[in-house]
């Protein structure tokens, strides 16, 4: 239990504070064997004083939070996590535009890192998306890979 918590301490330190992009990074580590042990290990970190100590836990999301997404990471599609990490980033880029956080956002460069169709495909979903259209849940996580896609790695400018 305790290399788990260690792992996901190493996640959480290195910018997976929001428990799907954590659950993700554990996923892609460990396999779909962590699933049931997810939430355990995001906690673990919430309530270990050497993170709280270390700063990592400030960020991180709320017990409540967790327990939904954790029971999202049980039962639903990888489609559906992703379009939930869209209303994610979309809450975040709202408190950021009204400045409740200080924190900047890398914008997104997608003529460097994506194709000429999914340029134009991204282009299409933002448009849709600013203009308050609905969105499928295909289209939202779709919208998510490729606006994560289209940004530099931390660090790269």
């Amino acid at each position: 239990m305790l290399a788990g918590m260690r792992l996901a301490a190493f996640h959480i330190e290195a910018g997976s504070n929001h428990f799907t992009e954590y659950a993700e990074a554990m996923i892609e580590d460990l396999g779909d064997a962590v699933r049931p042990y997810l939430k355990l290990f995001y906690n673990g970190v919430r309530d270990w004083p050497v993170a709280a100590d270390a700063g990592l836990t400030h960020e991180m999301d709320s017990y409540a939070e967790v327990e939904r997404l954790h029971a999202a990471y049980q039962q639903q599609s990888e489609q559906e996590i992703l379009s939930h990490r869209y209303q994610v980033y979309k809450t975040e880029q709202a408190s950021n535009q009204t400045g409740h956080t200080s924190e900047e956002r890398i914008k997104p460069q997608p003529e460097k890192y994506l194709g000429e169709k999914e340029q134009e495909y991204l282009a299409d979903l933002i448009q849709k998306d600013e203009t308050g259209q609905e969105m499928s849940v295909e289209e939202s996580a779709d919208l998510m890979f490729l606006l994560t896609k289209s940004r530099p790695e931390p660090g790269e400018g």
